[in-house]
């Protein structure tokens, strides 16, 4: 983040939705946590239903982007740039195939964790899922999530540099919980195809 959390702060006070829309994309959670708070009747700078709307469409904007850089790559370019981080023919059709029977439960842990949101938005995209599905999903996590955070940030944002170190790490070890579970039921699915298969 080139600037700190009062710096923002100031920089919302002074020129208010304009400047909250790009700083709402690329640092969500914490910028909506400041604007909730300057919205609360303590310091009534934004209005709270339309920061509710912007808030949610600059979410919204973010994922559909990198969507759209997986749904408009093409398949031999995914598989060049994914090569190097291991994605082989056969990986890429089973991650397709995963997205087809849990795409949702995929796209909404990726929207709750820390730093896998985008790649999880891209991987949507990369396999084709319908836009419409992962856009109502994405809608409805960001509805929740969005409701937290203004709450946090309109009774307690006072406390902002506090709450986003709560956030920031909360997020880490959410994202570390929803890694072990997919591998751990990879594994468990694995173990069980080679079970059955040795029968």
């Amino acid at each position: 983040m080139h600037f700190s959390l009062d710096e923002i702060t100031l920089l919302i006070v002074h020129y208010k939705y304009l400047i909250l829309f790009p700083f709402l994309i690329l640092e969500g959670p914490v910028v909506t946590v400041i604007a909730a708070f300057l919205a609360s009747p303590a310091h009534p700078i934004l209005s709270l239903p339309i920061l509710l709307v912007e808030v949610i469409a600059a979410d919204l904007a973010g994922d559909v982007f990198y969507y759209c850089l997986g749904r408009f790559s093409s398949k031999s370019g995914i598989l060049k740039w994914g090569a190097k981080f291991g994605l082989t023919p056969s990986r890429f059709q089973k991650l397709e195939d995963h997205f087809v029977d849990h795409g949702g439960k995929t796209i909404a842990a990726g929207k709750i964790g820390h730093g896998i949101g985008w790649p999880t938005m891209i991987a949507a995209g990369a396999t084709r899922m319908n836009f419409w599905r992962f856009l109502s999903i994405n809608l409805g996590v960001s509805l929740i999530k969005t409701g937290v955070l203004i709450f946090l940030g309109y009774y307690y944002g006072e406390s902002y540099n506090v709450l986003s170190n709560y956030i920031h790490y909360g997020g880490l070890i959410l994202s570390a919980l929803l890694i072990g579970g997919i591998i751990a039921y990879i594994l468990w699915k694995s173990r069980g195809r080679q079970n059955r298969q040795s029968r």
